[in-house]
């Protein structure tokens, strides 16, 4: 059983009761600052920590979206690493016992496949360009929701209100669509 959950609501509870009410007393404003920043990613930490495998299967799953919208087009040429980086991620979502290291490197694979793809449209035909960069942005839109979500209790969005909900973001289902 992972007890980092655990351990990060202990050290932030640490953080509240016993340093910052230390660091209080000296009036090092810096040292305060930053006590509340520690005690702030640990919370955040305990709070994401559980989500992390299936954050990582979401972002498989929308990259393998993303990678099948684009071979669908039929302007992929023979040979194409796309291609083969879907089959392994396909491979790897069909496995259930598929650790988190396999769920990573084939997203890695397959982000990386479509960023080599999207920097080589400048050699291809304007049709061909046209038709990927399409699929290439309509699939980053659910990755975008689900990435504003996952980092909303930051609370750097300039429009909170239409972050989706996390768990909603990752299962694939949007209110901002």
């Amino acid at each position: 059983m992972d007890r980092t959950s655990m351990a990060s609501r202990a050290a932030c509870k640490a953080m509240t009761d016993t340093v910052l009410p230390a660091l209080l007393a000296t009036g090092d404003s810096q040292a305060i600052e930053q006590a509340h920043l520690v005690r702030d990613f640990l919370g955040y930490a305990a709070d994401r920590v559980d989500l992390v495998d299936r954050r990582n299967r979401f972002h498989l799953r929308a990259a393998l979206a993303t990678a099948e919208a684009v071979e669908a087009q039929g302007v992929l040429p023979a040979g194409e690493p796309v291609c083969a980086a879907v089959a392994e991620g396909r491979r790897v979502l069909a496995d259930p016992d598929a650790d988190d290291r396999a769920v990573v490197a084939a997203l890695a694979a397959l982000d990386g496949a479509l960023c080599g793809l999207v920097r080589r449209l400048g050699t291809m035909a304007p049709d061909v360009r046209a038709a990927v960069e399409r699929a290439v942005v309509a699939g980053s839109r659910p990755r975008l929701a689900a990435d504003r979500s996952w980092v909303a209790p930051l609370g750097f969005d300039p429009e909170p209100a239409t972050i989706p909900d996390l768990l909603g973001a990752l299962d694939g289902r949007r209110e901002d669509a």
